[in-house]
């Protein structure tokens, strides 16, 4: 179960959160993407009388991070091992693609909360990319 802290201070992993990603990374690469399809909009308006749109994407890349416990079975020939995935976590990662070099964030460690096997909320912290959990110090209490 993620701390209730945790809870209370990261931005839950959403559209409106995405600009804070990596440090603020993905937002300052995806104003570059712009200004680069701008000035070639500028240059190139048309190709003779056909006129092209420029495209500008934004992926997001979740990669689940996984423990296998080994657990025992029962089976027709007797007793059997198996290894059970588990979710500790998820990895996020973002790139713009466009005519341009492909950008990408570093990945980044989020913050979880499963319930029932299913998860329910994920945080990430945009000042630290590897310990979600490890929050900025409070000077003032």
């Amino acid at each position: 179960m993620m701390d209730q802290r945790l809870k209370d201070e990261l931005p839950q992993l959403s559209l409106e959160s995405l600009h804070e990603l990596d440090r603020g990374k993905l937002a300052r690469q995806f104003r570059r993407a712009i200004a680069r399809a701008m000035q070639n909009i500028s240059e190139f308006p048309c190709k003779g009388e056909k006129v092209e749109s420029r495209e500008i994407s934004i992926v997001l890349k979740l990669t689940p991070e996984v423990k296998f416990n080994k657990i025992s079975l029962e089976t027709a020939m007797g007793q059997a091992e198996a290894l059970r995935p588990e979710i500790i976590g998820i990895s996020a990662a973002c790139y713009i693609k466009d005519k341009f070099p492909i950008f990408q964030t570093d990945d980044v460690r989020m913050a979880i909360d499963i319930v029932n096997d299913q998860i329910t909320d994920v945080r990430f912290n945009p000042n630290n990319n590897n310990r979600p959990d490890q929050l900025e110090l409070d000077l003032d209490e």
